[in-house]
């Protein structure tokens, strides 16, 4: 599967403009990490 995507999305981000595919994908680590925390720190999940 990673053989199809890869040269798909290498040809999207040589269209894009690096700093916002890297603005964008940090801003999604943000929000996953800030997500878990939340649902950590409310004890809707265990970390073990």
């Amino acid at each position: 599967m990673g053989l199809i995507i890869t040269p798909l999305v290498g040809v999207l981000l040589d269209r894009w403009n690096l700093r916002y595919v890297l603005l964008a994908t940090q801003l999604v680590s943000i929000l996953l990490s800030s997500t878990l925390t939340f649902l950590t720190l409310s004890n809707n999940i265990n970390v073990t």
